[in-house]
C-alpha cells in the first residue's frame, strides 16, 4: 500500500528470487522470475506517475535478475496493472467530496472495499504510508473503517464505539487495514509518525490500545530522538518503525522496544546504533494498560516508569483540572489574538501580562501596561479566569530552574495564550492554594511527570500542553496537614524573596507523593539527561569526567557490597583505565580474595578492541581466573548516571553475584 516509486517492491522482488534460489538450490530462470513478478508482489498507489516509475524499476530488476536476458524479442513484459502487481487506486478508489466547498479527498488504498484486490491476502504488508492529515472530511470514513476492522477482530462493542480517527490522520488506519490485507500470522511492517502511534493520549490512546488487542507486536523502533539528523534526512517529524504479526496476542506476548539516541559521528553518516543492551522487552499487556509506558521508556528507564506509576497511583491524587473544577474555580489558557472581532471591552483598563514580562516568581501587576486590544480578540475568554489570586503556568518550561515554574499574581491580570492560568478567586484559602500550586510547578516531580507522560513535551516540541497540566495527579490541598501548609507558606515566601529553597521544595513534594531518596535521584538524573532542550541534550552526549565515572562506580559498589557480604564474597568496584578505547569508559568489579598487583587485563584490552566494533552501548568481560568483571560503556554522560549504576547493579544481582567468581568466563 502507498507503494510510491516501488523501492520496497524492488527489494522484496530481489529477496524472493534469492530465497527461491536458496530453497531449490537452482538459480531461478526467466519463467520463475516472471512468476514472482506477476503473482507474488502487489503495490497500490493513487499517483499514476509514481506507479510508472515503480513498473519501470520492476522491469529493470527482472532483466537484471534474468540469467540469460536475450534474445530481445523474448523480453516483452505483461502490463503490471493487468497482472494485479500494480494497482492505480486513484482511478478506482473512493473520492470524498465536500458539498459546500467542492474540495475532494481521494482515499486510495484506504477505500472500502480496497479496489481490485479480489480477496487476495499476503504474507507480508510493508510500507511508509502518508502521515499528512486528510482533514475532517476524511475523519468519519476512516473512523468507520477502523471500527469495522476492530469489530471483526473481536474488540468489545463499547470500545469500538469510542474508536475515532481525529483529523483524518491516515497512517494508523493503514495499520488497521493491513489486518485485512495480511494472512493470519502474516507480517506487518510500517514506518509511521511516532506522534500518532506511540505518544498520543485521549482518543488516540484508545485507538492504540485496541490495535494492540488485534495484533502481536514483535518490535517497535522509536526514532524520535533522531528526527533532525541524516538518519532520515527528509523527515523532521518524529518517526517510528512497527513490526507485528497478524495474530491476536497471547497473554504473555512481548515485544522489543528500541529508542536510538543521538550520536553525531554515526548520525551524520546516516546511521544509528541499534543497541541490543537498550532493546527493552515490553509485555504487550502492559503496553495496552499503561498509556504513558512508551513515552516514559523513550525519555527514561524502567525505574522512571515505576515512579510515574506511583505518582499517578497515589491514593489521594486527582487530575488537577478536575480538582480545580470540583472546587468551582476557573482555569484556562489566556486570550487569543489571531483574528479580531469578538468584544473585549470588558478587559479595557486592566493590566496585561506579556511574554517579555516573565521576570521573577511573582508578577508586579502595577508595572504592567494596560490591555492593548480594545478593537477585539479572536477569543477573549471568561473574565473570571483573570481574577486573583492566580497562578500562571508558562507554555514552555525552561531548564533554568528559576524560570521553570509558574508566576504568582495577587492582583487581577489579563494574560495571553502563552500562559495557562489557575484562579483561586472565591476560595476560602485561595492565596495559600495558589502558593501550593506555585511551589509544585517548580518541583522536580512536576517537570519529571510532564517529561515522562506528555504526548508532545519532549517529543516534537519543547512546550507543554494545557491538557498535561490538567491531567497532572494533584494531591488535594485539603489533605495537607497544618505543618505542611505552614511549610508551603514559608517556602513560597522564601522563593519570592529570592532565596531559592529548591531542596526544601523537593523534599516536601517527595514526602507528599511517598518518594524515597533513591527515587529522587532517579528523577534528578532524568532531568539532567532527558529534557529536550539543546543544552541538556548536549550535556547528555558529552564525555563523562572522572568524578562522574567514579560516582557511578561508587554507586554500583554501594548496592552490591551488602549482598556480597551475605555470601562471604569480597567485592570492590573501581574505575578501570583502558587506553585502547577513547570513546568508552570502564569499571572493574573485583571479587578476588587477595589483592595482587593488577596487570593490564587481556580481557580489558579485548574490551577496548571490541568496543569499537560493537553496536552495544555496554559490554562486559568476565575473567574468572582473577574473579573480576570489567564493564565498559560508551563515554557519554547519559550512560553514567547513578540511575544507570543502579540498573547495572540490579542486573548483576539478578544474574547472581556468585557468577562473578565462577569458573567460566563470558563476554556480553
Amino acid at each position: 500500500p502507498a507503494v510510491g516509486a516501488g523501492v520496497f517492491l524492488v527489494l522484496a522482488f530481489k529477496r524472493l528470487v534469492r530465497e527461491r534460489w536458496r530453497l531449490t538450490g537452482r538459480r531461478p530462470d526467466r519463467e520463475d522470475i516472471r512468476y514472482i513478478l506477476e503473482h507474488q508482489l502487489c503495490g497500490l498507489d493513487l499517483n499514476p506517475e509514481a506507479l510508472k516509475f515503480a513498473a519501470l524499476s520492476l522491469y529493470l530488476t527482472a532483466l537484471e535478475l534474468d540469467p540469460s536476458p536475450t534474445p530481445l524479442a523474448e523480453l516483452i513484459f505483461k502490463r503490471l496493472d493487468k497482472t494485479g502487481t500494480l494497482l492505480d487506486v486513484g482511478k478506482c478508489g473512493q473520492v470524498l467530496r465536500d458539498k459546500k466547498t467542492g474540495k475532494t479527498v481521494p482515499l486510495g488504498s484506504l477505500s472500502t472495499p480496497t479496489p481490485s484486490l479480489g480477496g487476495r491476502r499476503f504474507d507480508m504488508v510493508i510500507g511508509n504510508p502518508p502521515w499528512t492529515k486528510l482533514g475532517r472530511l476524511a475523519a468519519p470514513t476512516l473512523t468507520a473503517l477502523v471500527r469495522d476492522v476492530a469489530h471483526r477482530k473481536g474488540v468489545g462493542a463499547e470500545t469500538v464505539k469510542q474508536l475515532q480517527v481525529d483529523n483524518g490522520i491516515p497512517d494508523v488506519p493503514f495499520v488497521w487495514r493491513a489486518l485485512d490485507w495480511a494472512e493470519e500470522g502474516g507480517m506487518i511492517a510500517f514506518a509511521l509518525q511516532a506522534q500518532h502511534l506511540l505518544f498520543q493520549q485521549g482518543t488516540s490512546a484508545i485507538l492504540r490500545r485496541s490495535l494492540l488487542e488485534c495484533m502481536e507486536l514483535t518490535g517497535l523502533l522509536n526514532g524520535s530522538a533522531l528526527r533532525y539528523s541524516k538518519v532520515w534526512p527528509a523527515v523532521d517529524a518524529p518517526f517510528c518503525f512497527l513490526l507485528a504479526r497478524n495474530n491476536k496476542p497471547a497473554a504473555d506476548s512481548a515485544f522489543y522496544y528500541l529508542n536510538p539516541v543521538p550520536e553525531e559521528a554515526l548520525n551524520r553518516e546516516g546511521r544509528m546504533r541499534l543497541d541490543p543492551d537498550t532493546a527493552m522487552p515490553v509485555a504487550q499487556s502492559l503496553a495496552r494498560s499503561s498509556p504513558h509506558l512508551l513515552k516514559t521508556l523513550f525519555r527514561g528507564t524502567s525505574l522512571d516508569h515505576s515512579i510515574v506509576l506511583r505518582i499517578g497511583g497515589h491514593p489521594l491524587v486527582q487530575p488537577l483540572g478536575e480538582y480545580w473544577h470540583a472546587l468551582g474555580l476557573k482555569h484556562s489558557k489566556g486570550f487569543q489574538v489571531f483574528t479580531k472581532g469578538k468584544d473585549a471591552s470588558h478587559l479595557v483598563g486592566k493590566k496585561m501580562l506579556e511574554t517579555k514580562d516573565q521576570v521573577g516568581f511573582e508578577i508586579d501587576v502595577s508595572r504592567l501596561r494596560d490591555f492593548a486590544y480594545p478593537e477585539g480578540l479572536h477569543s477573549p475568554r471568561d473574565p473570571a479566569i483573570y481574577l486573583s489570586p492566580l497562578m500562571l503556568f508558562r507554555e514552555s518550561p525552561k531548564p533554568d530552574r528559576t524560570k521553570r515554574g509558574g508566576l504568582l499574581a495577587r492582583d487581577e491580570v489579563v494574560y495571553n495564550e502563552s500562559f495557562t492560568g489557575y484562579s483561586a478567586a472565591g476560595h476560602a484559602h485561595g492565596e495559600v492554594l495558589v502558593r501550593y500550586l506555585h511551589l509544585l510547578s517548580y518541583s522536580d516531580i512536576f517537570l519529571f511527570y510532564l517529561l515522562m507522560t506528555s504526548a508532545k513535551f519532549g517529543v516534537e516540541r519543547d512546550a507543554g500542553l494545557k491538557e498535561d497540566i490538567d491531567l497532572f495527579p494533584f494531591i488535594p490541598f485539603e489533605s495537607l496537614t497544618k505543618g505542611q501548609r505552614e511549610r508551603v507558606s514559608a517556602f513560597s515566601g522564601r522563593l519570592i524573596d529570592g532565596e531559592n529553597p529548591w531542596e526544601e521544595i523537593d523534599v516536601l513534594f517527595a514526602e507528599l507523593y511517598g518518594l524515597t531518596p533513591a527515587d529522587r535521584q532517579v528523577v534528578r538524573d532524568a532531568l539532567v539527561i532527558a529534557l529536550p532542550d539543546t543544552n541538556t541534550q548536549k550535556h547528555a552526549r558529552l564525555i563523562p569526567n572522572a568524578d562522574i565515572v567514579a560516582g557511578f562506580a561508587a554507586e554500583v559498589e554501594r548496592i552490591l557490597v551488602p549482598f556480597a557480604r551475605r555470601i562471604d564474597l569480597p567485592l570492590r568496584v573501581q574505575v578501570e583505565e583502558v587506553a585502547l578505547a577513547e570513546a568508552w569508559r570502564f569499571i572493574r568489579i573485583d571479587c578476588s580474595r587477595s589483592r595482587p598487583d593488577r596487570p593490564a587485563m587481556s580481557s580489558a584490552g579485548l574490551a577496548g578492541e571490541l568496543a569499537e566494533r560493537f553496536w552495544a552501548s555496554q559490554i562486559r568481560c568476565h575473567d574468572p581466573a582473577r574473579g573480576t568483571l570489567v564493564v565498559g560503556q560508551i563515554a557519554q554522560n547519559r550512560y553514567w548516571t547513578r540511575t544507570r549504576a543502579r540498573l547495572l547493579a540490579l542486573d548483576l544481582l539478578n544474574a547472581g553475584l556468585d557468577q562473578l567468581a565462577g569458573d567460566k568466563g563470558s563476554l556480553h
